[in-house]
C-alpha cells in the first residue's frame, strides 16, 4: 500500500539545512533542466531530472524565494491532513 499524498497539501518541506515553510500551494513536482549560454552563443543543457519547486518568504529579509531541486535531495515533507466534515 502506498502512502498518497496531495502535492497541494504540502505545508513544509525538510532539506539538509532545516524545515522550510512554503507559500500555500506552491509545491510542484516536475521535470528541470539547467541552461546556459556559452561564449559563441550556443545554449547547453542537462537531462532532464525530476524535481520539486516551491516559493517561501524569508522570515527576516522577507523576500520570496524560489527553491528547486532533485526530488532525491528532500528529506521529509509536511503536509495538512485531510479532514471531512460528516454531518
Amino acid at each position: 500500500m502506498a502512502l498518497t499524498v496531495d502535492v497541494a497539501r504540502v505545508t513544509s518541506v525538510l532539506l539538509v539545512d532545516g524545515w522550510h515553510f512554503i507559500q500555500p500551494g506552491s509545491f510542484h513536482i516536475e521535470d528541470y533542466v539547467l541552461v546556459e549560454e556559452t561564449p559563441d552563443g550556443r545554449s547547453v543543457a542537462t537531462s532532464p531530472v525530476l524535481g520539486f519547486t516551491f516559493t517561501k518568504v524569508d522570515q527576516i529579509s522577507r523576500e520570496i524565494q524560489v527553491f528547486n531541486g532533485p526530488l532525491g535531495s528532500m528529506v521529509a515533507f509536511r503536509h495538512a491532513p485531510v479532514t471531512e466534515i460528516v454531518e
